[in-house]
């Protein structure tokens, strides 16, 4: 059963073959699948990559083998078949509630889609540590800048790429800001390259802070000095 939002134009298909040739061409809310079909489950349907959620009708015996196919992103819920006048509107509920949440999701991961395309498109390395400095992301741009790819640098340390003739000063830098809790910070240092060359860089740090207050890393932005 195919669904055309909650005031719902519903299609009946008996088998996985004709839903897939009929979702070629068009498109629905959500769907509503028997476990058996003519030809497979309908939970097989998740191999189509379908972008809806799926309601799938099942008995109590085949209860437990749905209930573990909800670890997909596809399966949204189930619902036990039965003949009680109650059935119809338990079944529009929890359709309601799928679509519901599969909107929610869907903007959500355009939002952070958005955003990560953003971050691609600045010039500036910006990227986020803990309070090791142990890197929890990176843009692209670091090659740019550092002859490492961000897939190189990640979850290392960003105090690699330190110069050390720089690291102590740079270490007791941010200690001070955190001790003093100051939440913004400018900072020049020497930055070393893959290669080995060393490239005076500034850095703007912005410190993140738990509900206590207390430091659990930083937000930073880096580039270049200018000369």
């Amino acid at each position: 059963c195919f669904t055309k939002g909650f005031h719902r134009q519903s299609l009946f298909k008996k088998s996985i073959k004709a839903a897939v040739n009929y979702l070629a061409g068009n498109y629905v809310h959500a769907i509503v699948s028997d476990y058996n079909l003519e030809d497979g489950l309908g939970s097989d349907l998740i191999d189509y990559n379908i972008n809806v959620p799926i309601i799938i009708i099942t008995t109590t015996e085949d209860v437990s083998l749905v209930a573990r196919l909800m670890k997909h992103d596809e399966i949204y819920d189930f619902v036990l078949k039965s003949f009680e006048p109650d059935f119809v509107y338990i079944l529009d509920k929890t359709l309601r509630s799928a679509i519901k949440r599969y909107r929610l999701s869907a903007t959500l991961d355009s939002k952070k889609s958005r955003y990560m395309k953003l971050l691609e498109e600045v010039s500036d390395v910006i990227y986020k540590v803990d309070k090791n400095w142990n890197l929890q992301f990176i843009n692209e741009q670091v090659f740019q800048l550092t002859g490492y790819t961000a897939l190189e640098l990640h979850k290392k340390n960003a105090l690699k790429v330190v110069d050390e003739n720089s690291l102590q000063e740079f270490v007791e830098f941010y200690n001070r800001q955190i001790k003093k809790r100051e939440i913004q910070s400018q900072y020049e240092f020497n930055l070393i390259t893959k290669g080995g060359i060393i490239k005076k860089v500034n850095q703007s740090a912005k410190m993140i802070l738990n509900q206590k207050g207390e430091c659990q890393g930083f937000v930073l932005v880096l580039r270049p000095s200018k000369v």
